[in-house]
């Protein structure tokens, strides 16, 4: 059996698990709407009764708003393992920190060139969300998806003004563009002054510039050499020159990968991830749970430098929240110099990953040249589709069970 059938086998095997969890999810919405009607009815109660003490503290110490929302959080979760396994493709999640080498990876994995993710250092970097998925033969075609006003305020300004600590804060997208921005309150963090600067420089000055794409009618493209500019911000002389992506919200690559054989995959880029954007973490944890079966951490280390980072086990924190089983669902590229130069670090970190002298659990760290067409498909994509094949389908079932027994668990406690 080719690794394209037993992707295509492990895909049709989800789809009794998606059913069995929609009809859980229209329960559990049944349940959601009976909870609040009768939180509507005990606060109606409670106005009736208010001159009874007995009646009034049993009402009181019915927790119906709190069970309601334990229902609601369990409905999220629902929700995210549905879309994943209701997906007509596995997807493989590509995480790194600015500069590691995501974009040169991606373009060794999907024969893609700088015109459509630009990988140049200092120079470009990913502005959206980002699907490239194989289709056999299939020339390249982007679909663009743009925020609309509410989203761009929800998912990209506001997160600065929670982490700035900014205020007052902008109540629509008007508010922001028409409106000063409030000063730091502090400058003595150069984080926090370089995180204030982007949201200045970029968001607030050009708000003229990139306002009429917000709430936009889809875009399709096919011009190679158009679709970079809405993919990837792209600087000179230390100033934005393509504004539109600003109001890009998610981007959808389709093309024929080099290695025609991998079957129904997609690479999914989450940016924003050790650089100086911000989005909500919470967006970035249910992207990574609905869209992605698979993650691949991929960090450079410096020839002079074998250590990792804080930031890099934050990385690790962060897709721990939103995939479970991470340690049995990932790998750890370490990105070689094609000269060499940092051979040696690489290996150093590699051996601190698989002795577990730094915990950051994968299945298996790799050391690859991501500039290599032919590494990154062996080493790196190799690796993973064999790991995809061995361990995805008895991680889901597994897992899928789990929620449903607790889910069952928590709707038979009510009756």
């Amino acid at each position: 059996m080719t690794k394209a059938q037993d992707i295509s086998d492990i895909i049709a095997q989800r789809q009794p698990l998606a059913k069995k969890l929609e009809e859980i999810e229209t329960r559990l919405k049944t349940l959601c709407q009976w909870l609040g009607d009768l939180e509507q009815e005990r606060q109606r109660q409670l106005k009736q009764w208010s001159g009874d003490s007995e009646t009034t503290s049993k009402l009181q110490n019915l927790k119906l708003t709190e069970f309601e929302q334990r229902v609601r959080d369990e409905l999220t979760t629902l929700h995210r393992l549905k879309g994943r396994f209701s997906r007509n493709t596995l997807n493989i999640g590509v995480i790194g920190s600015m500069g590691q080498g995501k974009s040169t990876l991606l373009q060794s994995l999907t024969g893609l060139t700088n015109q459509v993710i630009p990988a140049f250092p200092g120079k470009a970097c990913t502005a959206a969300r980002s699907k490239i998925s194989h289709q056999d033969g299939q020339i390249t075609e982007a679909r663009i998806e743009f925020h609309s006003g509410d989203s761009f305020l929800n998912e990209v300004i506001l997160p600065y003004y929670h982490k700035l600590e900014l205020e007052p804060k902008p109540s629509s997208f008007e508010a922001f563009a028409s409106s000063p921005l409030p000063s730091l309150p502090s400058e003595d963090d150069h984080t926090q002054t370089n995180i204030y600067n982007r949201l200045k420089n970029d968001y607030r000055r050009h708000t003229d510039q990139y306002r009429e794409y917000l709430g936009r009618d889809g875009l399709r493209l096919q011009d190679e050499s158009q679709i970079s500019s809405y993919v990837a911000q792209t600087y000179e002389d230390n100033q934005l020159v393509n504004y539109q992506c600003l109001a890009v919200k998610s981007v959808e690559i389709s093309c024929s990968f080099p290695v025609q054989e991998i079957g129904a995959i997609a690479l999914i880029d989450v940016p924003g991830l050790g650089d100086f954007r911000l989005g909500d973490e919470s967006l970035v944890i249910e992207a990574l749970g609905q869209e992605v079966d698979f993650i691949l951490f991929i960090y450079k280390p410096s020839k002079d430098r074998a250590n990792f980072e804080q930031r890099d086990t934050q990385l690790y924190n962060l897709a721990s929240q939103a995939l479970n089983n991470l340690s049995r669902r990932s790998i750890f590229v370490l990105n070689a110099d094609s000269n060499g130069q940092n051979q040696d670090s690489c290996r150093s970190l590699k051996q601190d990953l698989d002795s577990n002298a730094v915990r950051m659990p994968v299945l298996e760290s790799v050391i690859a040249d991501c500039s290599s067409p032919e590494e990154a498909n062996t080493q790196v994509l190799g690796t993973v589709l064999n790991h995809l094949r061995t361990n995805v389908t008895e991680l889901d079932q597994a897992y899928a069970q789990e929620k449903i027994t607790s889910l069952e668990s928590s709707l038979q406690a009510l009756q």
